[in-house]
């Protein structure tokens, strides 16, 4: 829409939209009531979505005209579905890989054992090898998530933790401070690894 209009300057012309029309050309005379003419309204609806195997917290999915309705009959936008992971109770993901710790006590860790793992296929029996130390990584191939981006899958990781008792009874207390006395005194000193200087700093101390 032009307007035309003298001034002391001489006459300009200013161009806008046209209130009525929005700038279509053409005028609703009996607008609708529900969308007022502007060809949308707002509703809520569900839409089936397939995710893909493997999506991340940082993964995006796109939705082609799942978004927005356009104006007066427009082509619809587009839906963006951003992934948000629940955590899980023992599982810690890391790319591809999923990662787990295994409680182990001291017998089981001297003597060896066989312990049957929880994965996203199902059990699987994971055996330990006699003397196995705090922090030893066992690595469980193709059991993690797939790869969004490639072909296979990744590994799940199982980090052995060792766990001290602090409540032994009368009897354990004598079975182990008979092997105590079977046992060699340490003394073979040696500098903290990473993962000890880590803790340290990690407590603040």
């Amino acid at each position: 829409m032009r307007r035309t209009a003298q001034s002391i300057f001489g006459r300009f012309t200013q161009t806008s939209t046209c209130p009525a029309c929005q700038g279509q050309g053409t005028i609703i005379t009996h607008p609708c009531t529900h969308c007022h003419g502007k060809g949308r309204e707002k509703v809520k609806r569900k839409i089936n979505i397939n995710i893909p195997a493997g999506v991340d917290a940082d993964n995006q999915m796109r939705m082609s005209h799942e978004g927005e309705a356009g104006l007066y009959g427009g082509a619809a936008g587009d839906l963006y579905i951003q992934f948000q992971i629940k955590p899980h109770k023992f599982f810690v993901r890391r790319g591809s890989d999923i990662i787990m710790a295994l409680p182990l006590n001291f017998a089981q860790a001297a003597l060896g054992c066989a312990v049957d793992l929880p994965t996203m296929d199902g059990k699987f029996t994971l055996k330990i090898s006699p003397g196995v130390q705090h922090g030893k990584v066992f690595r469980i191939r193709e059991r993690g998530f797939p790869k969004i981006n490639g072909r296979g899958r990744g590994d799940q990781v199982v980090i052995v933790k060792l766990i001290t008792p602090d409540n032994l009874d009368t009897q354990q207390k004598k079975l182990l401070e008979e092997l105590l006395q079977s046992l060699p005194t340490v003394k073979d000193y040696s500098q903290p690894g990473e993962d000890l200087l880590h803790k340290l700093n990690s407590s603040g101390e």
